[in-house]
């Protein structure tokens, strides 16, 4: 059964409560800020971007993505949300996007360093 808005909104809130309290990068942080991002998108589903909970649903579902390390879902979230939003949401999310392409790019190159060795026998 779907949930209502009501509903939905007191479960962001427990959301943002558990995903405060757990400890920073940690699986457990990662999987709250995964459900914080699932809860915002459905919000942002339910209520327009031109209207202010519906341009604060958007820009949270793809901050918690970011946050939980999704920066692929990140990226996808901030461009489906961008196209009709508003101006200033818009931009919000590009620059959302921006970051979590910046955060893909650097898992994509490998992470080289000399090994230190001696031929001496």
């Amino acid at each position: 059964m779907a949930k209502s808005l009501e509903e939905l909104n007191m479960c962001v809130t427990e959301a943002i409560f558990r995903a405060e309290h757990e400890p920073e990068d940690s699986p457990g942080a990662e999987a709250a800020y995964r459900k914080l991002s699932e809860l915002e998108e459905e919000i942002a589903r339910l209520v327009p971007a031109n209207e202010l909970q519906g341009g604060l649903a958007r820009v949270g579902a793809v901050t918690a993505a970011l946050q939980a390390g999704d920066w692929l879902r990140a990226v996808w979230l901030a461009q489906s949300f961008a196209v009709g939003a508003p101006t200033d949401i818009a931009e919000q999310l590009g620059a959302l996007a921006h970051d979590a392409e910046v955060a893909l790019c650097g898992i994509a190159e490998p992470d080289v360093r000399p090994i230190p060795f001696d031929f001496a026998a």
